[in-house]
């Protein structure tokens, strides 16, 4: 791990684990602190589940965690674990204004509320029966940030006499879906990230190309269909789906019979690169990449308007008023009390405070009547 986006995708697959009550990754020491129900997930998953994203991961040490046990069997009526993507956060202030808000809601687990400012959404559990998912929405909304809901599934029920019973535990494995992505490769060239999706999808990957071992191949479609079949045969997987424009192949599986590895043995037998992502993780970066390149799109439009208006402005109060003539005209009042100059100010200063700087305004209402000071504050 190299930055806090790296920290963010391994926390945020830690989190999508079924069983796992919450995961802290710590990039200063590049270690990840997770509580989990050992009776769902066991310890070799969430190892791989790090792995499939691209990083490695080994247990520095397991022991039982008395708070997650009584969490467990805490007599709740239903538990949900949903994500949140949240836009609007640009500092760590927007973030904590924004935790603070989801734990004051009643039915949230406070101990497994998570809000990562790098991958903006929020993980965390709560009982459905006290709180619904539109009422978190609604909840982060009034304290000015845009709020949309990821994921939201159950992760243990219980009945009137309050024995629980897990809404989607398999005695077999969990069923898992990944994106592979094929790529041609060479030797005589370094490793190289994979190439951003055709669509303008982002992922995080896991190189598993082999330098030593691969030579150059021409990627054909019937390449591509004779790993298609290769992964189809192999026990475990329920569903494989190919699209031939991008090079991939969509894969659900039960983890108990087959994985990754196998996956990637396959591919790389076969003499391509392989880059693997979640289709949680896919989802989550292309709905990232989405949001950020719309907000940019908006700032660069209203520093557009604003740049137009500003000059005119700039020329009116320091250039303009250097000509005796000139300075004359736009001192010339209209009526007691109003210049024309003071009038030009205003028409094309007005945008530019309510309109470019709205977003602000309202952003700093928001905090205002929640009573929680922010970056908006000082915009204006």
């Amino acid at each position: 791990m190299t930055c806090s986006s790296c920290s963010g995708t391994v926390e945020n697959s830690l989190n999508s684990v079924e069983g796992v009550i919450s995961a802290q990754v710590n990039l200063s020491t590049n270690t990840a602190e997770v509580r989990y129900r050992h009776d769902i997930v066991k310890i070799n998953t969430l190892v791989d589940e790090v792995e499939v994203v691209g990083f490695g991961a080994e247990v520095l040490n397991d022991s039982a965690d008395q708070g997650a046990e009584s969490t467990a069997k805490s007599p709740l009526h239903s538990v949900n674990a949903i994500v949140i993507g949240i836009d609007g956060m640009t500092c760590s202030s927007c973030s904590g204004t924004v935790e603070n808000s989801i734990k004051s809601l009643k039915g949230v687990l406070i101990d497994t509320v998570i809000v990562s400012l790098s991958t903006n959404t929020a993980n965390f559990e709560f009982d459905s029966s006290q709180l619904s998912g539109k009422e978190i929405v609604d909840e982060i909304e009034s304290i000015g940030f845009g709020a949309e809901i990821l994921e939201n599934k159950p992760l243990s029920v219980t009945n009137n006499e309050g024995n629980g019973k897990e809404a989607s535990k398999d005695d077999m494995g969990a069923i898992k879906t990944l994106l592979l992505l094929i790529e041609v490769t060479s030797t005589q060239d370094p490793p190289h990230p994979a190439r951003p999706l055709q669509n303008g999808y982002a992922h995080q990957a896991l190189s598993t190309s082999d330098s030593n071992s691969i030579s150059s191949t021409h990627l054909t479609d019937a390449n591509l269909y004779d790993i298609l079949q290769e992964i189809q045969q192999l026990t475990g997987v329920s569903a494989a789906e190919l699209n031939t424009t991008d090079a991939q192949i969509k894969v659900t599986y039960d983890d108990f019979l087959t994985g990754p590895r196998d996956f990637h043995s396959i591919i790389t037998s076969a003499g391509f690169h392989c880059s693997i992502t979640t289709m949680g993780g896919f989802m989550m970066a292309n709905r990232l990449l989405k949001t950020q390149t719309k907000e940019i799109n908006k700032l660069y439009s209203q520093l557009m308007l604003a740049s137009g208006l500003t000059i005119p402005i700039f020329c009116i109060t320091m250039i303009l008023p250097i000509f005796p003539y000139i300075k004359r005209g736009l001192e010339t009042e209209i009526f007691p009390g109003l210049a024309v100059n003071g009038l030009l100010l205003f028409l094309l200063s007005f945008p530019v405070q309510f309109y470019v700087g709205h977003q602000f305004h309202s952003k700093a209402w928001k905090t205002l009547k929640t009573r929680s000071l922010g970056l908006s504050l000082i915009h204006i």
